[in-house]
């Protein structure tokens, strides 16, 4: 019995029914002989059917494979972000972190510790233990950079790319790489260009982006 993953199943459906939906074009021949009703093949048996077959050809391997490589290559190179140009001129700013609750916050007992609408910066109860550094892997200048900068902070600062494959860069740096996906994090500090360095300042966050 063929066991696949729920993503691979739905692949290989997609792919048989679009097999299955080529145009067949009928006319009329008129009745010849005896005529019987059509019985109505079970579905699931000729699917099951139409998979063994092409395990015995091989094409189902083919798939797989095909399948594994486009998986493993979005992961290693998720979508970039095309929207940020490289720096030209420094720049540097602050960001307040602080949020306003929606809602009234309760400790386990049920007290009520955090009224709602209260102001809160996070940075008055935690520090951000490691600077961020957003840059383009591909980009060897920015790379060079950024290995300057990480070195001034020993080697424990947060490497996030925007573009640029994850496995290559962790070879680059020996430390673990990170991906802004979908241009999150750049968005909510602000980001336009890179290599950008994000710090704690008090109780501010301050964002300089770096001419590589």
């Amino acid at each position: 019995m063929i066991r696949m993953s729920p993503i691979l199943n739905k692949l290989i459906m997609g792919l048989l029914m679009i097999n299955l939906s080529t145009p067949v074009y009928a006319k009329n021949l008129g009745k010849v002989g005896q005529t019987y009703p059509i019985l109505e093949e079970d579905f699931l048996d000729f699917i099951m059917y139409r998979l063994n077959d092409m395990q015995k050809t091989g094409k189902l391997q083919i798939i797989q494979k095909q399948f594994g490589e486009r998986v493993a290559k979005h992961a290693d190179r998720p979508v970039s972000i095309k929207t940020l140009a490289t720096t030209k001129e420094p720049k540097s700013w602050q960001i307040d972190p602080s949020i306003v609750t929606a809602n009234d916050i309760y400790d386990s007992t049920g007290k009520v510790i955090i009224k709602s609408g209260t102001t809160i910066n996070p940075l008055q109860y935690v520090s951000l233990r490691h600077p961020l550094i957003f840059f383009n892997g591909d980009d060897e200048k920015q790379v060079i950079l950024v290995k300057k900068v990480n070195a001034e902070y020993f080697q424990k600062a947060k490497l996030i790319l925007i573009n640029g494959s994850i496995s290559e860069q962790a070879k680059t740096f020996q430390q673990p790489i990170y991906f802004d996906q979908e241009g999150r994090l750049t968005a909510k500090f602000a980001i336009t260009h890179a290599p950008a360095l994000v710090i704690q300042d008090g109780k501010f966050l301050k964002i300089m982006e770096i001419v590589p």
